[in-house]
């Protein structure tokens, strides 16, 4: 009967109103305008200044102070930072930008990082304004010392961004892919015969994050970060993003933060889920002979692990649906 009245008031309350899209611009890091790390700029919502805080200081700043990157030999570590990144946690997503710069001092350990926070967008779309509009402000920032020139840059992209979010509201509810990551990523030709590239990677997934899983994840503990590292499998970033991200958040659970970071000059994609603790952020600069792609591990595979992660891709690849990209390079 309880659940009679409840249903009853459901149909008789008023519909909530569509959530509001919103858009952050910020800026962080390094830049020769400045005589140390830059004056924040744009981080005016808490996710941004936890970034900040987490990926940067902590993480990057971690990897730093321990002295982690330059322990590496030199084809162990990549030549510096340029990177792309995505963090997404069900709730917001932040698409990021950084490179290796230095302070008007000429130190160089700390990247300058710019980034968009988007809130109630779908994911897709902010990748897609947020990377073009992320690599301007890039050449902006690269091509002058002045700090004054990077502060109107910001600006200029967080005005842009925020017309484009307001043009393009309200936002209706993400119609279901398609295809299936996971189907799409079977077909993609870095997985092998008879995919024993996915077979691996879901194997490591589960090896290097067994606490992060679905129906496994306890937010009240302080779980353990989870890294796998991954060829692109998409004919353009955006693509490989959200094939890879929608591939992780089929096997982790859906309050588990899951970070994309995307090397531009190198052929993989490093995937962390949960904490941006120093040690999941080691990846950064660390090359592929210090950490291989999961694609590449010999591991041994036993049946019970074969039997069920088959029947997971069977699934998938079972409905019809449009065919995978046509593989290419990736244009990063």
């Amino acid at each position: 009967m309880a659940g009679f009245f409840q249903n009853l008031i459901r149909k008789l309350s008023p519909p909530k109103e569509p959530e509001t899209p919103a858009v952050h611009v910020g800026a962080f890091g390094k830049h020769p305008g400045w005589n140390d790390h830059l004056d924040d700029l744009g981080l005016d919502t808490a996710r941004l200044a936890t970034l900040k805080t987490q990926f940067y200081v902590q993480g990057i700043g971690g990897n730093i102070d321990s002295r982690a990157w330059e322990r590496l030999d030199e084809p162990q570590r990549l030549d510096g930072y340029h990177h792309l990144f995505v963090l997404e946690d069900g709730k917001d997503t932040v698409v990021g930008r950084f490179w290796s710069s230095s302070d008007g001092k000429g130190r160089k350990l700390y990247p300058m990082v710019v980034c968009a926070q988007f809130t109630h967008v779908p994911l897709a779309w902010a990748l897609g304004e947020a990377l073009p509009r992320l690599a301007d402000l890039e050449a902006r920032c690269t091509a002058t010392t002045s700090a004054d020139v990077v502060r109107d840059a910001v600006a200029g992209a967080r005005s842009a961004l925020v017309s484009h979010v307001a043009g393009a509201a309200p936002f209706a509810p993400a119609p279901p892919p398609a295809r299936d990551a996971v189907a799409v990523l079977a077909a993609c030709p870095e997985m092998g015969p008879e995919h024993r590239g996915l077979l691996t990677t879901i194997y490591h997934v589960e090896r290097e994050m067994p606490s992060l899983l679905t129906g496994r994840y306890g937010p009240k503990e302080v779980p353990r970060p989870g890294h796998v590292r991954i060829p692109p499998c998409g004919a353009t970033t955006e693509q490989s993003l959200l094939l890879w991200i929608g591939f992780l958040r089929r096997l982790v659970d859906p309050a588990v933060p899951v970070l994309a970071l995307v090397p531009l000059d190198q052929p993989w994609i490093d995937l962390v889920a949960g904490p941006m603790t120093p040690a999941a952020l080691y990846c950064i600069l660390a090359s592929r002979k210090s950490i291989p792609l999961a694609t590449d591990i010999p591991y041994n595979l036993d049946e019970p692990f074969l039997t069920r992660a088959r029947a997971m891709i069977a699934a998938s690849t079972a409905a019809p649906a449009a065919p995978p990209p046509a593989a290419a390079p990736t244009a990063w």
